[in-house]
């Protein structure tokens, strides 16, 4: 790979590919110093094309959550998935029909680059067959001899090579978690930065158009007017300090427990600055994650909640609309007066 891509990478892509990057380039140095067989180097090969498929999986269903879901048969074949485990396989379907909803008008997703990277010069074609790879030679009851291993990754290192080579505009969009908001949550003064192979805490103000929270998960972007326009990521995605490991990991959607169509679980794998991995769950107990229930189970029922006019096309699709103090033109089903009325009515119909 050339060098400028590889520093690219490392130190500007965002912190899930960058980090299984570091560890594949690792691999990648011990086997040509003669350390190490090709069987690690190959299994790293494959880690880093899931953790690429599942980020932009994420990025593309929360923007077209983000946009209304406007297609009922994509939503129910979403809401599917989004109850049992994901397999690789389930991650690209997610990313790949979720893109496709733009095909026509790249410029109302989030990344609009997403839809010429994915759509344009085969790619597709490369995803597929590094998956149907992935399915077939990684498994703990599948041994391949070192000379194996060394052709197939010869075979197919160029298909990963050349999907991270044309995903260089995911520099440009910035992965953060609020730390300190001011404004009514329109300015973060302090930020936790996942860009690059670590995860580092900055002290610099950002204005931002719409409000968010502390401790969110964002993908941000320049909007051309000093501000910048932010895609939630929670809670496909968030962070947390493990305190008896000592270690800060970014969390990634895994599975979700249902019970007659109620969540009661949620289940994340964690990475750390080594790519080391750390699953956890999350009951439905838990207050202080009690948003992340009623988001997911927005997304599984289609019930929208907005306070504005830029929600209406959300209203439009959803099979039932809450407004908070809404006072636009749509006639939502219901109007409550605070977020907690509208998690309460959540809890209610779920």
């Amino acid at each position: 790979m050339d060098d400028s891509l590889s520093h690219k990478i490392k130190h500007s892509y965002p912190f899930p590919i960058a980090v299984y990057y570091k560890k594949f380039s690792k691999e990648e140095r011990l086997v040509k110093k003669g350390q190490k067989n090709y069987e690690p180097l190959f299994v790293s090969m494959i880690d880093l094309f899931e953790m690429t498929t599942r980020y932009l999986s994420i990025v593309s269903l929360s923007s077209y959550v983000k946009n209304g879901m406007q297609l009922e048969s994509l939503n129910q074949r979403i809401s599917d998935l989004l109850t049992k485990k994901l397999s690789l396989g389930h991650w690209f379907e997610i990313f790949r029909e979720t893109t496709r909803v733009y095909n026509d008008k790249p410029e109302d997703m989030f990344i609009p680059e997403l839809v010429p990277f994915l759509f344009e010069r085969k790619t597709i074609q490369l995803f597929d067959q590094l998956i149907t790879l992935r399915n077939k030679k990684k498994g703990h009851s599948f041994r391949l001899s070192p000379l194996e291993y060394k052709e197939l990754y010869e075979e197919y290192i160029g298909h990963l090579i050349t999907i991270l080579e044309r995903l260089q505009f995911l520099s440009n969009y910035t992965m953060i978690s609020p730390i300190e908001i001011e404004q009514d949550g329109y300015l973060i003064k302090v930020f936790n930065d996942f860009m690059g192979d670590s995860i580092n805490e900055k002290d610099q103000e950002l204005q931002i158009s719409t409000k968010t929270n502390e401790e969110e998960i964002l993908l941000l972007k320049k909007n051309g007017i000093g501000q910048y326009d932010s895609l939630l990521l929670s809670p496909l995605t968030y962070y947390d300090y493990i305190e008896d490991r000592w270690e800060e990991y970014l969390f990634l959607h895994e599975e979700n427990k249902i019970n007659k169509h109620e969540l009661k679980k949620l289940e994340y794998v964690g990475i750390n600055t080594t790519a080391k991995t750390h699953k956890i769950s999350i009951n439905e107990n838990e207050e202080s994650r009690l948003m992340w229930f009623e988001l997911f189970q927005q997304v599984l029922d289609k019930i929208a909640i907005g306070d504005g006019e830029n929600d209406i096309p959300m209203f439009e699709h959803a099979g039932y609309s809450i407004g908070v103090n809404f006072m636009g033109q749509y006639p939502v089903n219901v109007n409550v007066t605070s977020i907690q009325e509208a998690l309460d009515l959540l809890e209610v119909r779920c």
